[in-house]
């Protein structure tokens, strides 16, 4: 539900705000009209709403975006030595950076183009955050420990979750208390996703989404460039790349790793590594981090189906890339089962042989202890 919350939030409260000064003070926005998508690109200069939202001219956004580039220079030399501090402060920054792009994405993307889109990731589609929500939860996030603020530890035995000073943050209730799952991708098993987890994902989504908008509206688009000027947009992803580099740098320096044994229980102390999972197909820190195999699925079939649910009666040209993209995506979304399953089967090797290996060496154990006794031979 907190993707969700994420996800959708900022826009209703921007486009809320908008409609009720308007209402509240009609006359506020002169020459200015957006209540049909594309009539925005007809309306007069005097329009001072679009050129607030999308030009950096006025003595108010100069001065602001001063303040965040002496922000970001400060931060990080103040900081340096102090990642965890860098890291929290980069974090609020890309998270606010995200939120005014996602606002003025839509709505350039709703002024401008002659109407919503069925294609999930275009900025002028009313269901991008279903799109969003698609990236957010794949699991392919646990290949690397970028994707997750802070490193957590599982205990499988009593369902919490705790983080590196040993403290439970959460625990996973259930009416199965005494059945623990039998492989890692139970549908019962659990997902921990922090909000903040949630943050960090849209950061990095949107600094890539925003650099393929501004690559095509620039250079590659009809009637480009968009903006003969720069943009807004352009400059908060410049903004966002900024304050992504300072905290992928504090993320790596804060990463620690837990030993985990053979009955996936934290063992040890967290211990600091910067390689360790930085890019991984496998790693066991991040297991209950990761949706399941079937929820995957279902998130995929899910986005599938509203995709087409929007697109029906529409007879573009554009179906056939949709059928395309939807193959490809489904494609996607069965080799992650089928790879899912490679691992769990490799994984469950290692523990046979890990076991096997403890047994043989407490046989050897045994009998070197029984021998020095001069008690004979051990009986098994």
């Amino acid at each position: 539900m907190h993707v969700q919350i994420i996800v959708w939030s900022p826009l209703y409260f921007f486009w809320y705000a908008l409609w009720r000064i308007e209402v509240e003070a009609p006359g506020t926005f002169p020459d200015c009209f957006y209540d049909q998508p594309g009539e925005m690109q007809f309306t007069s200069s005097a329009c001072w709403l679009k050129a607030a939202l999308e030009e950096p001219t006025s003595t108010y956004s100069v001065a602001c975006y001063r303040a965040a580039f002496l922000a970001a220079a400060a931060t990080f030399i103040l900081c340096r030595k102090r990642p965890l501090q860098l890291k929290a402060i980069a974090f609020w920054m890309q998270f606010l950076i995200t939120i005014a792009i996602r606002c003025l994405t839509t709505f350039s993307g709703y002024t401008t183009l002659p109407d919503w889109s069925s294609l999930i990731w275009n900025s002028n589609s009313m269901y991008k955050g279903l799109w969003l929500w698609l990236l957010v939860q794949n699991g392919c996030w646990a290949w690397s420990y970028l994707g997750f603020y802070t490193d957590f530890y599982f205990n499988a035995a009593t369902r919490t979750v705790l983080n590196a000073d040993g403290t439970p943050v959460w625990t996973f209730n259930s009416e199965k208390d005494d059945a623990l799952p039998d492989d890692w991708h139970d549908p019962y098993w659990p997902m921990f996703l922090p909000w903040r987890d949630v943050v960090v994902r849209l950061s990095y989504i949107h600094l890539v989404d925003n650099t393929i908008h501004i690559v095509w509206l620039r250079f590659l688009a009809a009637g480009t460039p968009y903006t003969t000027y720069i943009n807004n947009s352009e400059i908060l992803t410049l903004l966002l790349f900024i304050s992504l580099a300072v905290y992928t740098y504090a993320r790596i320096r804060t990463h620690v790793v837990f030993t985990i044994d053979s009955e996936k229980f934290a063992t040890s102390m967290p211990l600091r590594s910067a390689t360790r999972d930085l890019i991984t197909l496998s790693s066991p820190q991040h297991v209950f981090r990761k949706p399941s195999s079937y929820r995957w699925a279902a998130i995929a079939f899910s986005g599938l189906a509203m995709m087409f649910a929007v697109a029906v009666g529409e007879h573009t040209w554009w179906r056939l890339l949709l059928a395309c993209l939807s193959g490809l995506l489904s494609f996607a979304s069965v080799s992650y089962l089928v790879h899912e399953e490679i691992m769990e089967e490799e994984e469950k090797a290692n523990q046979r042989k890990m076991l096997r290996n403890e047994y043989l060496r407490g046989l050897l154990r045994d009998r070197a202890w029984s021998e020095g006794r001069g008690e004979g031979r051990i009986k098994i």
